[in-house]
């Protein structure tokens, strides 16, 4: 993705080029979005094995359960993979964003689908609003904290 992201970007800006590879910029263009999708679905399907953290009550110590740390884990993992690959800033600010509105949907979805659950009131409200926190910094440690800050804004709400 970040090789052919950076060859599309080479050949539109030279001006002998851009005209006579039109065809092969539109394939190009297509194959980079293509990736793009595939990495976010991939990474939302680690998350989604995680999620549950979110909504782990601190009085009952399980083992078996996701943590918090599981998640950023996956974040992290993902951030190193996009710097080793140099990944355009970018695409990468994309990618988080997709991955943050992820959270943000998965969370809201829970919220308002499980009425039985109990989690609409102030308790499972601090609690989960100290996991996002631990998301948030995360994100301004990578420089990612408007892209948290805009996409997680409705959960934290």
């Amino acid at each position: 993705m970040a090789n052919a992201s950076e060859l599309l970007n080479f050949i539109k800006q030279d001006r002998d080029l851009s005209r006579i590879t039109l065809d092969a910029q539109d394939i190009l263009a297509h194959l980079v979005q293509m990736a793009f999708k595939y990495l976010v679905h991939c990474l939302q399907a680690d998350l989604n094995n995680y999620m549950p953290a979110f909504l782990d009550d601190p009085e009952e110590q399980n083992p078996q359960r996701p943590k918090i740390e599981d998640v950023l884990h996956t974040l992290t993992g993902a951030m190193s993979l996009l710097r080793r690959c140099r990944v355009n800033a970018a695409l990468t600010i994309q990618l988080f964003s997709q991955l943050f509105h992820f959270i943000n949907m998965w969370l809201f979805n829970k919220l308002v689908t499980d009425t039985d659950s109990g989690l609409c009131c102030h308790y499972w409200g601090a609690i989960l609003r100290q996991q996002l926190s631990h998301i948030e910094a995360w994100a301004e440690k990578q420089g990612l904290e408007l892209a948290a800050d805009c996409h997680l804004s409705r959960i934290v709400q």
